[in-house]
């Protein structure tokens, strides 16, 4: 049988305090909601954490991580936005002690298994993009290790330091670099099933 759910007196009504609804049946907690300061709210569906409106990150709409200091770490934010609707997970240095920051996603499997990592972008009805940026002000990059072999599909799109734009990719037998000119493309390919391939041009696709 779930635990009933715990009973305490109503606080008195003030800033920082707690209210909550509570509804017992039969020894079950059925239909409650513990509402905490006006931003989390705890019921059996779950733990529901009111967003930020007005394009800021907040503690009042996250799950925080802090030190012994009781500065914060990082966390996870809700934000609400006109128009769009984001979630963000970031490590953060309040306390600008200067300690590195460092963002790890780990899949873990026992042998035999698979582990897996999936980041995905679904639009429906429309193009999708999943963005991995890197914002720094000198040198950027950004490193991706496989032991094995790392896949990438279906293109590539290298972009210059001018805004220059080729992507890269395979089609049929062809390897393809379509450089993008501004008022149209290029196309370099390399036919992969000949064994003496040279490199073609063409304004079209092979």
């Amino acid at each position: 049988m779930p635990r009933q759910f715990p009973v305490t007196n109503q606080p008195e009504d003030q800033e920082g305090g707690i209210s909550y609804s509570v509804g017992i049946e039969l020894n079950r907690f059925t239909g409650s909601t513990l509402v905490i300061g006006d931003t989390v709210f705890l019921s059996d569906e779950g733990v529901e954490l009111l967003a930020s409106t007005d394009g800021s990150y907040y503690a009042v709409n996250a799950y925080s991580f802090i030190d012994s200091d009781r500065d914060e770490v990082g966390g996870l934010y809700g934000r609400d936005d006109n128009g769009q609707n984001l979630v963000g997970l970031r490590v953060i240095d309040e306390a600008n002690k200067g300690d590195d920051t460092v963002m790890q996603i780990i899949s873990t499997a026992q042998s035999g298994a698979e582990a897996k990592v999936t980041i995905t972008a679904n639009q429906e009805g429309g193009d999708s993009t999943a963005l991995i940026i890197q914002q720094d002000d000198s040198n950027s990059k950004i490193t991706m290790l496989a032991d094995t072999y790392l896949m990438l599909g279906r293109k590539v799109m290298l972009v210059g330091a001018g805004s220059e734009i080729c992507d890269v990719y395979i089609t049929s037998t062809y390897f393809v670099i379509r450089y993008n000119t501004g008022g149209g493309y290029y196309y370099k390919y390399l036919d992969l099933s000949s064994t003496s391939p040279t490199w073609q041009h063409s304004t079209s696709e092979p």
